[in-house]
């Protein structure tokens, strides 16, 4: 069987490097250990390292980047999926995440059954007789392991006769009588049990058709019942009452003023009026300063990528965060402090790509 393809490990750069070799000394420099303390301290050796002190990091860096291009190039041919590792780790937080959410329901299930003062069940009596002979069966099985000892048991249980199993079915059934008769004194003393179950879906639909009235047929059910109703007559002072009122609306109500065809046909024949110089102006003064000319709604336009030097372009392509760098460099703060590229490039080199981190190192804030 061929050996699983192991996906290679990325490279540290020359600042990781030399801070893997340094930690020692810094830690005992700094006075502690904590990550932050020592973290800021390098960045601040790092920072002051010329570039001839550098050079055997960087070199031992590139050697490592290279290598690793190689190896990741032959993974990929062999058939690698690249990014495997990370899901599998990723999903095996995700099952232990899950394993501890399940264990934390059950236990808070439990304790609300044991809150709510409801008795416990009984045992069945497979469990009775576990109980008397678990000594045994672990003695037999050798081990006290659950799984081990069950797995034994129930195949023994199988083998009990009939007559050896009587005594504990008796037994069993008097202790289910008597849990019978204390639930039911506790339901009758008001107890509840928290997130008590309301009965299968089915159930639940079976008590709503109780409680909702009944469908009165379907619609086209309805239209035809409607169809064979004749209406009712009307008296003859209740026809002359309406027409009368009918008279009186044609009166008050304005004239039709022709069809819609009609109407736009004549709003395109009426020229608009004029407007005089003074409302032109009062209209163009409620505008909102700086609203010509943008339409509304839309978004600012994106800020251009900073444009690297060549020298720094080149460094930050070595050292593998260009984009990182280029975010960095478009800060407003950074901006306002008039750093330079190389001045930023360093900063950010030193604490190994960290946005953050390098702020703190460049501006010291």
């Amino acid at each position: 069987m061929a050996a699983e393809l192991e996906e290679p490990r990325k490279p540290q750069n020359a600042y990781w490097i030399w801070l893997s070799e340094s930690r020692d000394a810094l830690t005992k420099e700094a006075g502690s250990a904590k990550g932050s303390v020592v973290g800021k301290l390098a960045g601040e050796k790092w920072k002051a390292m010329s570039a001839e002190a550098r050079k055997p990091f960087e070199d031992r860096a590139a050697e490592l980047k290279s290598a690793y291009e190689k190896a990741m190039e032959e993974f990929k041919s062999a058939g690698g999926q690249v990014g495997k590792r990370r899901l599998e780790k990723s999903e095996g937080k995700k099952a232990k995440a899950e394993g501890k959410q399940a264990k934390a329901d059950k236990k808070a299930k439990k304790d609300a059954r044991a809150s709510s003062g409801k008795p416990s069940r009984p045992p069945s009596p497979y469990w009775l007789w576990l109980g008397e002979n678990r000594e045994a069966l672990a003695k037999e099985a050798g081990s006290t392991k659950p799984p081990v000892v069950a797995k034994l048991a129930s195949e023994k249980w199988k083998a009990v006769s009939e007559e050896d199993r009587k005594p504990f079915e008796v037994k069993a059934a008097e202790l289910r009588a008597a849990y019978d008769k204390a639930v039911e004194e506790w339901k009758n003393n008001g107890g509840v049990e928290d997130g008590a179950k309301q009965g299968s879906p089915r159930n639940r639909k079976a008590d709503n058709a109780k409680t909702l009235p009944a469908k009165q047929g379907s619609s086209r059910k309805r239209k035809a019942d409607k169809a064979e109703t004749p209406p009712a007559k009307l008296s003859r002072a209740s026809v002359d009452r309406d027409s009368s009122k009918k008279a009186d609306n044609a009166k008050t109500l304005p004239a039709k003023q022709g069809s819609s065809r009609k109407r736009k046909a004549d709003k395109a024949e009426t020229p608009p009026a004029k407007l005089s110089r003074a409302s032109v102006d009062r209209d163009s003064s409620k505008k909102a300063p700086g609203a010509q000319g943008k339409s509304r709604g839309k978004a600012a336009p994106a800020t251009a990528a900073v444009v690297l030097e060549k020298d720094i372009a080149e460094k930050a392509e070595k050292a593998g965060f260009t984009s990182v760098l280029q975010k960095f460099l478009a800060r407003e703060d950074v901006v306002a402090s008039g750093k330079s590229q190389a001045e930023a490039f360093q900063a950010l080199e030193a604490v190994g790509g960290l946005m953050h981190p390098a702020r703190r190192t460049l501006l010291g804030a």
